[in-house]
């Protein structure tokens, strides 16, 4: 990345900590005959509207080599916020972004992280008090989402964890009064 884009990007936010999402999308209408569809990682700061960088996912491959190989291509001399999806909720990730880049992270975790799903499960969530609530409407819905967040105990088991939040997400679809609840940890 070079130093106009460095410049930039820091200058987009005073906090100090340049939030990131490195992310896959399949190109539409990419489809190569008797190939795959090409399927590119992207990183994305939110607060520049810039795409630092982008990787295609090799054949028979997936997402994260090149989300690591994109982390590794980011400018030490900032300070960064990542952000993934579950399939990234990795240990090798966690301390690339962590110990190598000097940043933090902000990762789901899903059931392909079974036993640290367990444990986050297994915290006194009824213990701990909402710490912000979003209702919206839209799309023939609505939906109330609550979060609550916990220090992270060192026996969580995954590395530089400092926090866990708790999304809880209730859905009224107006049409049908059809209702469907969620968590996201």
């Amino acid at each position: 990345m070079g130093s106009y884009f460095t410049a930039h990007v820091a200058s987009s936010d005073p906090s100090g900590l340049v939030p990131i999402a490195l992310d896959g999308k399949m190109l539409r209408g990419a489809l190569r005959a008797k190939a795959t569809a090409t399927h590119l990682v992207s990183v994305f700061a939110y607060r520049a509207r810039l795409v630092l960088g982008q990787l295609a996912v090799a054949e028979k491959s997936n997402e994260i080599p090149c989300v690591r190989a994109l982390l590794t291509l980011l400018p030490g001399s900032l300070r960064w916020l990542v952000t993934v999806d579950a399939m990234h909720t990795q240990v090798v990730t966690a301390k690339l972004i962590c110990a190598t880049l000097k940043s933090h992270y902000l990762m789901i975790v899903k059931s392909n992280q079974a036993k640290i799903l367990a444990r986050i499960t297994a915290l006194p969530w009824a213990e701990v008090p909402t710490a912000a609530t979003d209702d919206s409407r839209g799309h023939g819905r609505v939906e109330t989402r609550t979060l609550q967040i916990i220090t992270a105990a060192r026996g969580i088991g995954f590395p530089y964890a400092k926090q866990i939040i708790r999304i809880t997400r209730e859905r009224l679809i107006t049409a049908t009064d059809q209702q469907g609840s969620g968590v996201v940890d």
